[in-house]
C-alpha cells in the first residue's frame, strides 16, 4: 500500500459550512445517476447511505465524488475494484491531490510544486506563449496580473 496517499485523505471535519452540500446536488454535479449512488452504498463502495443523509460532511462529499467519479468516467464494478485495491476504506481522498500511476497500478499523491518551480514554471509558460506568438492569452494574463495588483490598490484605501 502507497502510504503517501494518505495525505490525500479528508478526515471528519466539526467545523459547520457555510452551505449545505446534500447528496443529490453532488450527484447531479459530478453526473452521477442517483441510483448509481444508491448501488454504491449497497456494494460497500461508499460508508454512508446517501438515502439517509440530508448533509454531507466533508469526508462524505470527498468519497461520494471521488467513488463516484469512477462511476461517471465509465469504469465497470470490476475496473472498480481494481482501482480501489490498496486504497484504506473509507474512500474519502481528495482527487485533486492524488493520481492512477497506470505502469505501476497504484495511486499516489500528487507531488507539490515548490514556489521557485512555480516561478520557473510561470516563466517557461510565458517563453512558450511569446515563441507561439500567443498574443490573446498573454493579454489575459496581463488583465488578470492587472486586476490583481489593483486590489492592493483598493485594500490599502480600505485600510486607512
Amino acid at each position: 500500500m502507497n502510504h503517501d496517499v494518505e495525505m490525500a485523505r479528508i478526515g471528519k471535519s466539526h467545523q459547520l459550512r457555510l452551505f449545505e452540500i446534500n447528496p443529490r446536488d453532488t450527484c447531479r454535479d459530478i453526473g452521477l445517476n442517483w441510483l448509481s449512488a444508491l448501488q454504491l452504498y449497497k456494494k460497500e463502495l461508499l460508508s454512508f447511505d446517501p438515502s439517509t443523509v440530508n448533509e454531507l460532511d466533508e469526508a462524505q462529499e470527498a468519497e461520494l465524488r471521488f467513488v463516484g467519479s469512477l462511476v461517471t468516467s465509465g469504469c465497470d464494478e470490476t475496473m472498480i475494484m481494481n482501482l480501489l485495491r490498496g486504497l484504506k476504506k473509507p474512500y474519502q481522498y481528495n482527487s485533486n491531490k492524488i493520481y492512477y500511476h497506470w505502469s505501476s497500478q497504484q495511486w499516489r499523491l500528487l507531488p507539490m510544486i515548490e514556489d521557485t518551480e512555480k516561478e520557473q514554471l510561470f516563466h517557461d509558460w510565458i517563453d512558450e506563449l511569446v515563441e507561439n506568438n500567443d498574443e490573446e492569452q498573454l493579454s489575459a494574463i496581463e488583465s488578470i496580473v492587472s486586476e490583481a495588483i489593483g486590489q492592493f490598490d483598493i485594500d490599502k484605501e480600505n485600510s486607512q
